[in-house]
């Protein structure tokens, strides 16, 4: 370890804190119950969960493929009924206005 701090211009105090942080992870418990306690790990984690808060406040729970596919389906029928209605002409909408009038109101609304 001294060896890569000297490659690398490291100074005295960086050279003792480059052999405290190994001595630190060597002294860690190992196995799957081990933890990790380091300031910078804690952080990140402490990000990591305050952006899933803040992601499921504003996007909601993100969807599985089913739910995803049916969404899907519903923006493409939406879309399919706008450019009909978009695609009739004055008269073909003042005639299917009336038939669907009492129950709708207008179609382009």
């Amino acid at each position: 370890m001294i060896d890569f701090a000297a490659a690398i211009g490291a100074g005295e105090k960086a050279t003792q804190a480059l052999l405290e942080g190994r001595a630190r992870i060597l002294a860690r418990p190992s196995g799957p119950s081990a933890s990790y306690s380091c300031a910078m790990f804690d952080w990140v984690e402490e990000r990591r969960q305050r952006d899933e808060v803040v992601r499921s406040l504003f996007v909601g729970p993100e969807l599985d493929w089913y739910d995803q596919q049916l969404r899907d389906e519903e923006k493409a029928e939406h879309r399919r009924r706008v450019a009909w209605v978009d695609s009739l002409t004055d008269a073909e909408l003042q005639q299917q206005g009336r038939s669907a009038a009492s129950a709708h109101g207008d179609l382009r609304a």
